[in-house]
């Protein structure tokens, strides 16, 4: 079982990440909102992408909650949140093949979740970065950003690859 700790909250599940360090990153880049406590599963993803999984060797999925509600309403509550998806590949052609594929799949109006998405490549990996229009544009950007620096090999900035708006279409930085 994996564990990891950001911030102060002490994350489990059966995934092993990228790394601890990306995730603590990850979630750092938002520290200001909050302390996020980090699941890890890869039972469920990918499964309603049927393409994805052409020279797929290993998934795994990262999702981020917020510890505490950001508003409390009749009994309900709600958090920030927002989830990694992470793709290995036989090789950088399968990773390429599923990026493609994956733009494809997106509608021009409403992009591929109708939430905020960024879909990079870095060799035989495909990072998917997802998170809901709560997030402001401000509060995605340094999570994006934060993203494509940790997935990049050398420690330039990763931009092949294309971001979703928020309710809006998909746009390509290859």
């Amino acid at each position: 079982m994996w564990v990891a700790t950001v911030g102060a909250v002490v994350a489990t599940g059966d995934a092993r990440p990228t790394s601890d360090e990306t995730l603590n990153n990850l979630a750092g880049s938002l520290e200001h909102l909050g302390q996020f406590e980090v699941l890890a599963d890869e039972s469920s993803v990918g499964n309603d992408r049927p393409f994805m999984a052409h020279g797929l060797q290993r998934r795994s999925q990262h999702r981020f909650v917020s510890t505490r509600p950001i508003s409390e309403s009749g009994g309900s509550t709600t958090r920030l949140r927002f989830r990694l998806r992470e793709y290995e590949y036989e090789d950088p052609n399968h990773a390429n093949e599923a990026w493609t594929k994956l733009l494809a799949s997106a509608d021009p109006d409403t992009g591929l979740t109708y939430e905020w998405d960024l879909v990079i490549t870095n060799g035989a990996r495909l990072y998917w970065l997802n998170a809901p229009c709560l997030l402001s544009r401000d509060n995605w950007a340094k999570l994006s950003d934060t993203l494509r620096h940790e997935s990049s090999a050398d420690g330039t900035p990763c931009d092949v690859g294309f971001e979703c708006r928020c309710g809006h279409g998909c746009g390509s930085g290859e």
